[in-house]
């Protein structure tokens, strides 16, 4: 695994953060035919 991107240090990583980050690189997940996720965040 490589990682490309450098987001800096965070002293508190929000879920807001998390989330955008996981539907931009993972969307597959969140685009389901039945509207429905596969987990919930």
């Amino acid at each position: 695994m490589e990682y490309t991107a450098d987001y800096g240090y965070f002293e508190d990583v929000t879920s807001d953060f998390m989330k955008e980050n996981i539907k931009e690189h993972y969307s597959h997940i969140f685009d389901t035919k039945t509207d429905i996720t596969e987990f919930k965040l």
